[in-house]
C-alpha cells in the first residue's frame, strides 16, 4: 500500500485491512506501482521464454511440456505453460505502463517489449497451426466449420477481456470460415455464432481449437466427438490439455503448442 506521504499510506492501509484478509505492507507510492508493475511483467517475460521455447521444439521435434517439467525439476526453475496468448486486464498493459514512464527518461527496452511482441504473436502462431492442419487434411480455412472451444481469457472464469480468442475468431472469420464457439462460463462470442453446448460447437466441424484451459476441455470424449465432426478431423491445441498421443490414435490431425509436427 502507498501513499503521497507516510500518514495516507497508513489511512489507506486501514481501510484495506477492514475488506480483505491479506497482509498489508506499507511503502512509498512509487515503490507500490512499480511493484504492481513488475509483477506481471515478470510473468509476461516468462510466458514469452516458455512461448518461445514451445515454438522452438515444435521444430526440433520435442514436446515442451516434458522439456518444461523436466527443467522444473529444478528448485530454482519455474518455467511458465506456453499457450495460444496471454490476455485479461493486466498483463497485457502493465509492462506497456511500466515502460512508458521508462522511455520518458530516455530507456529503451530490451527485454519486456520484445516479449510482449511473443506473446501477442502466438495468436497469429496459433492461426497458422490451424491453416496448416486443415491444408495437411486436404481442406481450406475458406468455408470450413471451425470450432473455436473457450473465449474466456483463462480456464474456471468468466471473463474475456483481452481474451486470445477474441483474435483467433475474428481473424478465422475475415479468412470466410464458418466459426462456432463454446464456453461453459463466458456469454462472449466476439461476433461469432455461439454454440449450447460442445457437441453443437463440434457438429460438422472441420477442426476443433481449443482456446481456454477450462477443465471441462481437458475432459473432452473425443472418441464421441470424432463421429460428430467431418471426415479427417482436426484439432489445434492451443492450451495444451488433450493427450496428443490419444488424439492421434483415434484419427484426429493433432497440433499443438509446442508439440512436434
Amino acid at each position: 500500500m502507498g501513499g503521497y506521504d507516510s500518514k495516507s499510506a497508513e489511512i489507506a492501509a486501514s481501510l484495506f485491512k477492514k475488506v480483505t484478509k491479506g497482509k498489508i505492507i506499507v511503502t512509498d507510492c512509487l515503490s507500490a506501482e512499480m511493484a504492481k508493475l513488475a509483477e506481471n511483467s515478470f510473468r509476461d517475460v516468462n510466458i514469452a521464454f516458455a512461448n518461445e521455447l514451445a515454438l522452438i521444439c515444435e521444430r526440433m521435434g520435442v514436446d515442451v511440456t516434458e522439456a518444461i517439467r523436466l527443467a522444473n525439476t529444478h528448485p530454482r526453475v519455474n518455467v511458465h505453460k506456453p499457450s495460444c496468448g496471454v490476455g485479461g486486464p493486466c498483463i497485457g498493459k502493465d509492462h506497456y505502463l511500466l515502460l512508458h514512464s521508462a522511455e520518458q527518461i530516455g530507456f529503451r527496452s530490451k527485454m519486456m517489449k520484445p516479449s510482449r511482441k511473443l506473446n501477442e504473436y502466438m495468436t497469429e502462431h496459433t492461426i497458422e497451426l490451424v491453416i496448416y492442419a486443415l491444408k495437411t487434411t486436404g481442406k481450406d480455412v475458406e468455408k470450413s466449420k471451425i470450432a473455436v472451444l473457450g473465449t474466456a481469457y483463462k480456464g474456471e472464469t468468466d471473463d474475456a477481456t483481452n481474451s486470445p480468442s477474441e483474435k483467433i475468431v475474428k481473424k478465422l472469420m475475415d479468412s470466410e470460415a464458418n466459426v462456432m464457439v463454446y464456453d461453459p462460463y463466458c456469454k462472449e462470442s466476439f461476433g461469432a455464432q455461439k454454440a449450447r453446448d460442445v457437441m453443437e460447437a463440434v457438429k460438422g466441424a472441420d477442426c476443433i481449437v481449443i482456446a481456454t484451459d477450462h477443465k471441462i476441455f481437458a475432459e473432452l470424449k473425443l472418441e464421441k466427438i470424432k463421429t460428430l465432426m467431418r471426415e479427417k478431423p482436426a484439432i489445434v491445441d492451443g492450451r495444451r490439455v488433450v493427450d496428443p498421443v490419444k488424439a492421434r490414435m483415434l484419427g484426429f490431425t493433432y497440433y499443438g503448442i509446442g508439440y512436434k509436427t
